[in-house]
């Protein structure tokens, strides 16, 4: 989500990155994301196979094998003239429970700063029902974060994820790492036919809440 302000804002940097992961009914964790993993953290999951990427009426499609006939699709939906944006995971084949982890990686910055610019030590969560709220301070709007889904929950357990690397950018030369911000994981659990949405938006609540997923998909 890179958020159109007015000035002096102007475009701002909210959700950089979904660490996305599945554990399936036998146990085995798979990732989703192609995000290289950060400094500290070895990467132990074995990557889900993509299966097929499309658009369809030009929005993003990504489906992937899960194994023993499972498929997860993944869908994005920015609502027009709004910054926002959903993203949307279903399970379209298989009969097991999949269970689902996303892990939003943020940095609060103007769209053009440096990714080497330091995290704001003032990041804070707050929770009212299935609305989030995290605010870095007065110098940035507040980004809102909700889940619509069955099963479905966030929880609450900062951290910061160093030394993110960026290959397009390390191939134009430019700073290429930088720290990003994890404010916790939501978690849910999927069978065939379910989705889950996790929407993140620097709109209103009202604006929010005016119109479910399936209604804006549509």
């Amino acid at each position: 989500l890179i958020a159109c302000l007015p000035a002096p804002l102007g475009r701002v940097m909210m959700v950089n990155h979904l660490a996305e992961s599945v554990c399936l009914a036998d146990g085995k964790g798979l990732e989703l994301d192609a995000q290289p993993r950060a400094r500290e953290r070895e990467q132990t999951l074995e990557r889900a196979r993509l299966i097929e990427f499309r658009t369809d009426d030009g929005l993003p499609v990504w489906r992937y094998d899960l194994g023993e006939g499972r498929v997860l699709e993944k869908r994005v939906t920015m609502p027009h003239r709004q910054n926002t944006t959903l993203v949307t995971y279903a399970i379209t084949a298989g009969e097991s429970l999949v269970h689902l982890e996303v892990q939003p990686w943020l940095h609060f910055r103007p769209h053009e700063g440096s990714l080497a610019l330091p995290l704001n030590e003032a990041y804070a969560v707050t929770e009212s029902g299935d609305h989030y709220e995290i605010s870095a301070g007065a110098a940035f709007p507040v980004l809102r974060l909700r889940v619509d889904g069955p099963r479905s929950s966030f929880f609450v357990k900062g951290h910061v994820v160093h030394g993110v690397a960026y290959s397009l950018e390390a191939s134009r030369g430019y700073d290429a790492t930088g720290d990003l911000y994890a404010p916790g994981v939501f978690r849910c659990d999927l069978r065939v036919g379910e989705q889950v949405t996790l929407t993140a938006s620097t709109e209103p609540w009202d604006v929010i809440d005016a119109m479910t997923p399936a209604d804006i998909a549509r």
